[in-house]
């Protein structure tokens, strides 16, 4: 099976630094869909959609997914929940309870540039100097 690209994760403005086992979750995202889909199929389906591992705390791996559809989906089937918990928690190296959620992040579009990822960032448009803080590029100038 070929092997799927995934964007790095949007970064939120309280996440600019995340912690090295958040981040290593992260890294690890396509063993992670593989893991879960190797147990089950629809879960591995949910977690090759644009999704992306929002926090991490030790116990819980909150998965942030574009769509409440997305979210119901993973929360309607106790067995898909339990095998991306499960994959999860493979690659962790400890138990965890996966906890999907819609990430609004996600859901933002840029008029014009929609197949562009959207990420934070702190630099300023290199053209206007105008902010360009949730864009790749400046909504003020496209630059």
């Amino acid at each position: 099976m070929s092997e799927r690209r995934v964007p790095p994760p949007p970064l939120l403005p309280e996440d600019e630094n995340p912690s090295p086992e958040l981040t290593a979750l992260r890294d690890r995202h396509a063993a992670i869909r593989d893991a879960a889909r190797s147990r089950h199929q629809n879960a591995g389906a949910l977690l090759n959609s644009r999704c992306y591992i929002k926090s991490f705390d030790g116990g819980t791996v909150e998965i942030g997914f574009q769509s409440q559809l997305l979210v119901d989906k993973a929360l309607g089937d106790h067995a898909v929940l339990q095998a991306m918990s499960d994959a999860v928690g493979s690659i962790a190296g400890c138990p965890v309870k996966v906890v999907p959620l819609v990430w609004d992040v996600l859901q933002r579009n840029v008029p014009g540039a929609a197949k562009r990822a959207i990420l934070q960032t702190q630099v300023p448009c290199a053209c206007c100097n105008g902010p360009a803080i949730w864009y790749l590029v400046c909504p003020h100038c496209d630059g």
